[in-house]
């Protein structure tokens, strides 16, 4: 299913697909039999842990490297 949203993400010309794959997810969730709410929190839920919270742990790992002087 996630994979189903990623090409419809990467079709459409929006900049890391934000809104289109959480639509397509949403929509597959509540094909399958979730209910809409579930599967909105599960849409959610699943965008910021692969595309948000990396950002955040490369921003402190950055950090700590200027830091020590690694870079």
């Amino acid at each position: 299913m996630l994979t189903l949203a990623s090409i419809i993400g990467g079709a459409v010309p929006v900049p890391g697909g934000v809104g289109v794959i959480e639509v397509g997810l949403v929509g597959g969730l509540t094909a399958a039999g979730i209910p809409q709410n579930a599967a909105v929190a599960a849409a959610l839920i699943e965008r910021a842990v692969t595309a948000y919270l990396p950002l955040i742990w490369g921003w402190a790992t950055l950090i700590w490297m200027r830091h020590r002087e690694y870079i």
